[in-house]
């Protein structure tokens, strides 16, 4: 083996060391950026969607994007990209199912914003801005106040 051959494949393979990978069951859906996993050494894991961020819990579309996450993912078979660990301790993931990025699709249906502190992937701010242009989802309203902004100010 070369070289060159050698720094071909540091070049490639090492930046996919960097994340892990996990595979695992949807057990269980918390919002619209939340679930559980069930890994197949048993472990639940709660896994929160990467750079996305759905309406909290009583905010407008909360329901819609749980409900939505819930009929996409729930009881299927996830393979998620680490991308590290929130506050709380959470895995933070890019979510992939039978070739469908989920938190794309969460982007493009108008039920999450995308969190262009955490990503900024220019993509998922085109997928958000098309939803805004075609008042998908959480768009539809007027003014939609992000999830960040509304956990502030219903702090206790």
């Amino acid at each position: 083996m070369t070289r060159h051959s050698l720094l071909i494949q540091f070049i490639v393979f090492v930046p996919l060391l960097s994340f892990g990978q996990l595979k695992g069951k949807v057990i269980a859906i918390a919002n619209g950026d939340t679930f559980t996993i069930l890994t197949d050494d048993r472990q639940h894991l709660q896994i929160v969607l990467f750079g996305v961020d759905s309406p909290e819990m009583g905010q407008d579309y909360s329901h819609e994007a749980k409900d939505y996450l819930g009929d996409l993912i729930f009881f299927d078979t996830v393979q998620v990209m680490i991308k590290g660990k929130d506050d709380s301790g959470r895995t933070l993931g890019v979510v992939t199912m039978f070739n469908i990025n989920v938190n794309e699709r969460m982007l493009q249906k108008g039920l999450a914003w995308h969190d262009i502190k955490a990503d900024n992937n220019p993509l998922w701010t085109a997928y958000e801005n098309k939803a805004k242009q075609f008042k998908k989802g959480l768009w539809s309203k007027p003014n939609p106040i992000p999830p960040w902004q509304w956990r502030n100010a219903h702090k206790n």
